[in-house]
C-alpha cells in the first residue's frame, strides 16, 4: 500500500495585497493555472525537476492540474548477470523519480503520492520553486493536518514543556488572521511580516495547553496555515514530542499499483479534499 497526503499552497509572498484587494486572489489563482507548465525547469539536490504529463481542467468553475512532478539525473542501473556472475552498471542519463498528483487550484489543495526517493518534503519544496518558477508567485505550502490525530496525540502529552507555532498569513481572510494572532493585520504589513515564529516555554511549571491561546495555534495548523510542535513527557515520564507536519498528517491509503495512476489519484484526491474542506467548515465554525 502507499499513502497520499495533502497540502495547502498558500499565497505569501502577495498577503497583504490580497488583503487590500480582493480582486487580487482570484486573479493570481487564474495566474498559476494558466502558467504552470511541463516546459519550465528547476535543479535541486543536483537534480533536473518539472511538470509532466499535466493535464489541465476547468471543472464546476474549478481550475484542476493533474500530472506528476518528476526529478531527472544522469545515474546508472544496477543488474546482475547470472552467468557471469556478477553486477553490471549500465549509464542511464535520465534516471527519474516521481510523484503523480491532483491539484485544485482554486481551492487551494493538492494530493500527492511520495515515494522512495521522492519524500513528502521534497515534493513540497519542488512545488514552491516550480510554481515560482512557472508563474513568479511566491507560496508556502503546509501539510494538511489530520485534525483527529492530532488532538488525540495531544492528550498524550501529560506535562506540555514546549510549544512552537510557525504561523502563516490565511489567504484571502484577514478577518481570521487577525482572530489568530489578535493583531492587527496593518501593523504586520508596515512591518513587513510575512511569518510568525512563537515558542513558548517552562522550566518548573508545565505549560496549559488547555488555553484559548494555546488553541489558537492548533487551529491555525489545523486550517492549513501552521506548523504546531509541543514536546515534553507522557504519562510514564517518558519524553514526548507531536509535530503538526510529521506525526498528525491527513492522509489516504492506495494500493501501490495505483499510486502511479492519475485517474485513480484524482479520484481519491477529491475525496480527501471534500473531506477537508467539510473538516475546515466545521472547524472554522
Amino acid at each position: 500500500m502507499s499513502r497520499m497526503l495533502f497540502a495547502k499552497i498558500n499565497f505569501n509572498g502577495e498577503i497583504y495585497n490580497i488583503y487590500d484587494n480582493e480582486k487580487l486572489f482570484s486573479e493570481l489563482i487564474t495566474e498559476m493555472a494558466l502558467k504552470i507548465n511541463s516546459d519550465d525547469i528547476i535543479i535541486d539536490d543536483e537534480k533536473n525537476v518539472k511538470f509532466s504529463s499535466i493535464i489541465k481542467e476547468n471543472i464546476n468553475g474549478d481550475e484542476i492540474i493533474k500530472g506528476r512532478i518528476v526529478a531527472f539525473y544522469a545515474g546508472s542501473e544496477i543488474s546482475y548477470d547470472l552467468k557471469e556472475d556478477r553486477i553490471v552498471a549500465k549509464p542511464n542519463p535520465t534516471k527519474a523519480q516521481y510523484s503523480t498528483f491532483y491539484f485544485n487550484v482554486d481551492k487551494q489543495l493538492i494530493g500527492f503520492v511520495p515515494v522512495a526517493g521522492f519524500s513528502e518534503k521534497q515534493f513540497i519544496h519542488r512545488l514552491e520553486l516550480l510554481i515560482k518558477e512557472c508563474s513568479g508567485i511566491d507560496v508556502i505550502i503546509i501539510l494538511e493536518t489530520d485534525i483527529a490525530l492530532l488532538r488525540h496525540k495531544l492528550t498524550k502529552l501529560i506535562e506540555p514543556k514546549k510549544i512552537h507555532a510557525k504561523i502563516i498569513p490565511p489567504n484571502g481572510d484577514k478577518d481570521l488572521f487577525e482572530e489568530l494572532l489578535d493583531i492587527e493585520s496593518q501593523e504586520l504589513k508596515e512591518t513587513n511580516v510575512k511569518q510568525i515564529d512563537i515558542s513558548l516555554s517552562s522550566r518548573k511549571q508545565v505549560l496549559n495547553i488547555g488555553t484559548s491561546l494555546i488553541n489558537k495555534f492548533i487551529k491555525a495548523a489545523e486550517l492549513g496555515y501552521a506548523l504546531f510542535s509541543a514536546e515534553g513527557k507522557d504519562i510514564e515520564g517518558q519524553p514526548y514530542k507531536i509535530k503538526s507536519n510529521e506525526d498528525a498528517l491527513f492522509e489516504k491509503q492506495l494500493s501501490s499499483d495505483s499510486r502511479d495512476s492519475i485517474p485513480d489519484v484524482e479520484y481519491l484526491a477529491k475525496e480527501g479534499i471534500n473531506e477537508l474542506l467539510i473538516q475546515k467548515s466545521e472547524r472554522n465554525r
